[in-house]
């Protein structure tokens, strides 16, 4: 089944050495959109302790979700969120507590995505941390069946591979003299339970991971098709509240696959309805095979 949950843009991995520097500044490929999540996680190799005290970009605002440090290893890694406004800019900066370490193997690993479908508000479910292996740590149950579950975790002197529970790893990589990798998981669940992931590392006696779930939006998803069953992409599809026939909104459907994704507000008290229009094309059904879906 289609899930509403949509990854739009990323991961896109930005990695800096320890100089001293006190803020850290880089670009996403395009200006994200408004009423979306960009999802950030960190992972730091530093013997000074340094936090990110807050991120700097214009109409979004950025908040910690969840944090580990390996005090003994000098390893941290974190989860931020950022909610999309109006005209955002793509241009980040990063500033920390205090300077950085100023060695070439200390330093930072930044990777953020853009997603689309998750709540902008209340949008935070669970979390678990980890110091003790190569894992994010364990959140409690979900409470949301459609939630993104996203991970983070900073190895000594290793990188990262073979992601368990259904998760996909991005990055994990160390290089360009550093002497730690950082990792950026996740994972679109469509039923509750307790997550977690663990990756496999050649060696090392330090870890720090963080995992936080995010919930998704309650939304509506199915596939146009013509009046013989067949699909038929690039239909203007529109969304009816039952009771009232009141219009909603509305999208376009896949050119390819047919598939239209809309979100709604309630899914406990409120019926609603789909119609399916495309020029040219008069047998589009006015009823396709959507599936309701929320908590």
């Amino acid at each position: 089944m289609t899930s509403g949950i949509v990854l739009i843009q990323g991961p896109q991995r930005y990695a800096v050495n320890g100089t001293g520097q006190t803020s850290d500044a880089f670009s996403l490929t395009n200006t994200p959109t408004q009423g979306n999540l960009l999802i950030l996680t960190f992972a730091q190799y530093s013997s000074t302790g340094n936090i990110i005290d807050h991120i700097t970009e214009t109409n979004v605002t950025w908040t910690r979700q969840i944090y580990e440090w390996d005090s003994s290893g000098g390893l941290r890694s974190e989860i931020w969120v950022g909610v999309v406004g109006a005209s955002p800019s793509k241009d980040i900066t990063v500033t920390y507590d205090k300077a950085q370490t100023n060695h070439a193997s200390r330093g930072d690993i930044f990777n953020i995505a853009e997603w689309a479908g998750l709540e902008t508000s209340g949008f935070l479910d669970k979390t678990g941390v980890n110091n003790a292996s190569a894992a994010t740590g364990t959140t409690a149950t979900t409470t949301v069946n459609t939630e993104l579950c996203i991970g983070s975790i900073c190895i000594y002197d290793y990188s990262q591979t073979n992601p368990t529970n259904g998760f996909t790893l991005f990055d994990g990589v160390k290089d360009g003299g550093r002497y730690f990798s950082g990792s950026h998981l996740y994972y679109i669940q469509s039923a509750t339970d307790a997550r977690s992931c663990a990756v496999t590392a050649a060696g090392s006696a330090y870890w720090s991971g963080c995992i936080a779930t995010f919930k998704g939006k309650p939304y509506i998803a199915g596939v146009t098709r013509d009046a013989n069953g067949a699909v038929l992409g690039g239909c203007t599809v529109y969304l009816f509240k039952t009771s009232d026939k009141s219009y909603i909104g509305t999208t376009t459907s896949d050119a390819i696959t047919g598939v239209y994704i809309l979100y709604v507000a309630d899914v406990s008290s409120t019926a609603y309805f789909i119609t399916a229009l495309k020029d040219g094309s008069p047998n589009v059904m006015g009823i396709t095979d959507d599936n309701l879906v929320g908590a």
